[in-house]
């Protein structure tokens, strides 16, 4: 009896693999062509191996002919070794690009092991390990040295990181944070961009409306721009008259599309009270003072008359002058920049700096895109072994957006030299 019952319980147990085994390759040529639909998307640009395995796996147990899938076992290979190549070649990149800043350990091990995997010959692999070794340690070591002391500018006036919405005026609140800690007054960044929008090509497309190229960003010198016409406009605006922010529950764009349309549809103006659109943006405005204002001006012109009523008086400007310090024209070299950067941090001035936004989001990423922020920090980060310095950015006080890999402090991300370089434009700063 004991033997029929173990006799059973075999049975059962092997039947329930064969029936496991059943189940697992339901639909596994649809599973295999899926995993390498990814694997074609991807082999030239990372490792793929672990994914190519997975398919010889499920062929194998499943008993499929990859033959019907028009690939030969060679394909594999391909796939493989391009990944592999891929990786090589990402490693050499990072390797040219961060041993002139910091320690590369772990560049050079993953290097050396999708090399190793590609066969390259051993005395080639130890050659170039030992050179980047070398170079990065070095420049590890010298760079603690310029990495001192310890600056952080960030103070009440500047206050808590702003928050620029939907909207592409980040060389407006970049400039306006210079001027805040210039004067020592928050400035209003949404009149530093009207200045910077205030020309004869813009105030004609206005009077059809407020469009998109009013809510576009700048060039990288735009800043220079954008502060040399609000000096000329008679000073910097308070932004307690003009707000960037406390929009409620609305934005600074739709806001300001919804005084347009105001202005547009309204032929007389004859409430006693303020739009809320207004008060969002102008809190100082009175109710007789926008109707007066809307009466006699055009679309062009609606704006720049409520900045100009809002905003009395200005706060002069004497003497503001934006100075800029851009990579070797010639080599890309960044030496220059980084010096300006020290320099100023040195003397307690904070800057601007024009950059790639990708790197905020992968500090990996390649050239692309550009963004301003201002730098308001310096540190030697003991834990990386990096100079790092600290971006104030204009998307607001959350550090979910960023690369996991830097601290972010509400808003304020400590980036690494190593990566700014590889994507700055230009720095600027008030002399």
């Amino acid at each position: 009896m004991r033997f029929i019952g173990f006799l059973a319980i075999l049975l059962f147990s092997c039947a329930d693999t064969a029936w496991s085994q059943s189940a697992s390759c339901r639909g596994v040529e649809s599973r295999i062509q899926d995993i390498a639909t990814d694997v074609k998307k991807n082999f030239k640009e990372r490792d793929v191996a672990p994914n190519v395995e997975y398919i010889k796996r499920l062929a194998t147990t499943c008993k499929v002919d990859i033959a019907k899938f028009g690939w030969g076992r060679g394909l594999f290979d391909y796939w493989k070794n391009t990944g592999y190549e891929a990786e090589v070649d990402k490693a050499k990149e990072q390797l040219e690009q961060y041993s002139k800043f910091r320690d590369v350990s772990p560049e050079l091990d993953r290097y050396k092991k999708y090399a190793s995997r590609l066969k390259v010959n051993s005395q080639e692999i130890n050659g170039y390990y030992s050179k980047y070794r070398s170079q990065g340690l070095a420049s590890a070591r010298a760079e603690e040295k310029k990495c001192q002391p310890a600056v952080d500018l960030r103070n009440e006036v500047l206050g808590e990181v702003r928050d620029q919405d939907s909207i592409g005026w980040c060389y407006a609140f970049a400039g306006a944070e210079l001027l805040t800690y210039k004067i020592g007054k928050k400035v209003s960044a949404v009149d530093v961009a009207m200045n910077y929008n205030d020309g004869w090509f813009n105030n004609i497309l206005k009077r059809v409306g407020w469009g998109e190229q009013d809510f576009a960003g700048a060039s990288a010198q735009g800043i220079g721009t954008a502060i040399s016409n609000t000096k000329e406009k008679g000073g910097a605006c308070l932004e307690t008259n003009l707000r960037s922010e406390d929009n409620g529950y609305s934005t600074i764009m739709s806001n300001l599309t919804e005084i347009d349309n105001i202005k547009k549809k309204s032929g007389s103006f004859q409430s006693s009270t303020c739009p809320s659109a207004v008060q969002r943006v102008f809190p100082s405005i009175q109710a007789k003072e926008f109707m007066d204002i809307a009466e006699n001006s055009s679309r062009a012109t609606l704006m720049s008359m409520l900045s100009d009523k809002a905003c009395k008086p200005r706060i002069r400007l004497k003497g503001v002058e934006v100075e800029y310090v851009s990579p070797s024209f010639f080599s890309g070299d960044t030496a220059d920049v980084f010096n300006q950067i020290d320099k100023q941090l040195n003397r307690k001035n904070i800057l601007a700096i024009a950059y790639n936004a990708e790197l905020l989001y992968n500090r990996n990423a390649k050239k692309f895109g550009g963004h301003m922020s201002n730098i308001v920090g310096r540190r030697f980060n003991k834990n990386n072994g990096e100079c790092e310095y600290l971006i104030r950015n204009s998307w607001g006080r959350g550090c979910s957006s960023y690369d996991p890999y830097y601290t972010c402090e509400a808003g304020n991300i400590w980036v690494p030299k190593s990566v700014i370089s590889k994507g700055v434009a230009n720095v600027s700063f008030i002399k």
